[in-house]
């Protein structure tokens, strides 16, 4: 009897089930339709990230010319005269950056509120029936 095939079955558990379905939905390819809101967020997030990235790489480059100029007037002491113009324009860059931030902010909010608004109204409307 030693010899006999013994074979058990047991169903997964809802834990080992909800795991298994986490793992198996990572691989699985499924088309996913594109909604208004998707659209929606899509437009919003662009505005987002376009303002600030501008910003962000605005800020950086008036820092960095601020710094050289720093270094040319505080280090290179010979190349004082050259530090002055660095600094001074580093430091004009950093200055108009929030303004130019809200500048652009406003034009790309001028540019796509009649798409948000619309999409908004549709989706607000189809919410309430």
């Amino acid at each position: 009897m030693a010899d006999k095939f013994k074979y058990n079955y047991s169903a997964p558990t809802p834990a080992q089930r909800r795991e298994i379905e986490r793992i198996r939905g990572k691989y699985q390819i499924e088309e996913k339709s594109f909604t208004k809101l998707d659209e929606l967020k899509k437009i919003d997030n662009f505005i987002t990230s376009v303002k600030t990235s501008i910003a962000i790489a605005l800020g950086t480059i008036g820092t960095l010319i601020f710094g050289t100029g720093m270094v040319f007037f505080l280090e290179w002491t010979t190349y004082w005269y050259f530090g002055i113009p660095f600094a001074l324009f580093g430091s004009l860059i950093v200055i108009i950056n929030y303004p130019l931030y809200l500048l652009i902010s406003r034009i790309l909010k001028n540019k796509y509120k009649d798409k948000i608004i619309s999409l908004s109204n549709e989706l607000l409307e189809n919410k309430d029936d």
